[in-house]
């Protein structure tokens, strides 16, 4: 880990000092970017987080703000995967691995071709995220929230192949968020949100 990224975590990971408003939290959140990516403009933020988060929907918002591209990864599922989460089976490290690569190449051509985009993406752990970040113009969002709301929210979707039922099991695969990510509360309208990662990310 270099030494900003030691820094980036440490800024994503501390809590907020004495008497420190969520303004000045926000302010060494910055500086650790700086720090970390001082000259690379931000070519491709995924937005990851489980189920319910809302990434699609922020997603959308923020790339219209932006005038970019947005794709939501759950797209780019094959067909087996589609099935299985439809019948509330979760999927395993082996049934992303291919997946994870058609985003990788989706990332790669983006890159080659000087487009920027959203992605929406599950990215539920450290190690999908080490593959998915291609290079230092990617950027990390972890949309969060109470159990109980991201549940209310999957439960009152109409037409997604996504179960409720699967909201447990991909809790317990989310993994921290960890350096180049910036976590988000979804308790928040979807234009706050979006506003808030524009100016966070500096886009």
């Amino acid at each position: 880990m270099t030494a900003g990224s030691m820094l980036l975590d440490i800024a994503l990971r501390s809590e907020p000092e004495a008497g420190e408003r969520p303004s000045e939290q926000q302010s060494r959140f910055k500086r650790a970017m700086q720090t970390e990516h001082p000259t690379s403009p931000v070519s491709i933020v995924f937005l990851i987080g489980v189920s319910g988060s809302g990434k699609t929907t922020v997603g959308m918002r923020l790339a219209t703000i932006l005038g970019w591209e947005f794709y939501d990864a759950d797209a780019f599922h094959p067909p087996e995967n589609i099935e299985k989460m439809a019948h509330g089976v979760p999927l395993t490290d082996a049934d992303r691995d291919a997946w994870l690569d058609t985003l990788v190449a989706l990332s790669h051509e983006l890159r080659r071709t000087d487009r920027k985009a959203v992605i929406a993406c599950s990215a539920l752990k450290q190690r999908y995220r080490d593959r998915l970040a291609i290079d230092d113009t990617v950027r990390f969002v972890l949309l969060d929230g109470a159990p109980d709301l991201l549940r209310d929210r999957i439960e009152g979707r109409a037409h997604h192949f996504m179960p409720a039922s699967l909201l447990e099991s991909q809790l317990d695969d989310l993994e921290p968020a960890g350096p180049n990510v910036l976590q988000l509360d979804v308790d928040a309208s979807v234009n706050a949100l979006a506003g808030q990662i524009r100016d966070e990310l500096e886009l």
